[in-house]
């Protein structure tokens, strides 16, 4: 083992590497790094601001309401289990598109990508707190942000406008926001100098519900 270390910084597009430095010969580097982790917000960080845990009387009514929602013969939603499964806590995530905002409470995901890099797609069953307790699916993802492509929300809409069979009705959805309005996105491609894809094409990923 030596002494030389590296900085990486990892998001959904990709990672950031540092050059190699020796913290023993530049422990200035080291310290300057952990004093500047340690007054940064939680959300430079990486909490995301949309998303906060949620009270006792919130945690009840979200155990309650998935309780009698399983319980239903007609309801076969696959891996509704694990929603109760592991340690997690109950959080209140909020839903936002151009009409309308929602309260979600969510748990434990019944389906997450285990991909370092990529979408990140993570599904949860949810109650929604502005529907008289209406179970619902959330999917959160990382999108590439394109402008030839359309967004999942938006085929989804056009679907329905067309009264395509067999789709699942879009109740909202939109891009994630950070506390200064702007939607979350990763920054791995503004750092690197190697044209990786063609001119135009962009790995840059939008955080969306």
């Amino acid at each position: 083992m030596t002494n030389d270390t590296r900085w990486v910084d990892w998001d959904h597009t990709g990672a950031i590497v540092s050059e190699l430095f020796n913290y023993i010969e530049q422990p200035l580097l080291l310290a300057q790094f952990f004093w500047c982790h340690n007054h940064m917000s939680d959300e430079a960080k990486g909490w995301d601001p949309t998303a906060w845990l949620a009270d006792k009387t919130d945690e009840n009514v979200f155990r309650e309401v998935i309780d009698m929602f399983r319980k239903k013969e007609r309801c076969k939603l696959p891996k509704i289990e694990d929603t109760f499964s592991g340690n997690y806590p109950v959080y209140e995530m909020l839903v936002e598109d151009k009409k309308r905002n929602m309260k979600l409470l969510v748990r434990c995901p019944v389906f997450k990508s285990t991909s370092t890099v990529g979408h990140a797609t993570h599904g949860y069953v949810t109650v929604s707190q502005e529907q008289d307790h209406t179970v619902l699916f959330l999917k959160d993802t990382w999108r590439v942000n394109h402008h030839l492509l359309q967004t999942e929300t938006e085929v989804y809409k056009l679907l329905e406008k067309y009264g395509v069979p067999h789709v699942p009705r879009l109740i909202c959805g939109g891009n994630v926001k950070s506390s200064d309005g702007k939607a979350q996105m990763t920054r791995s491609e503004a750092w690197t100098t190697y044209q990786m894809f063609p001119v135009g094409y962009s790995i840059l990923r939008v955080h969306t519900h």
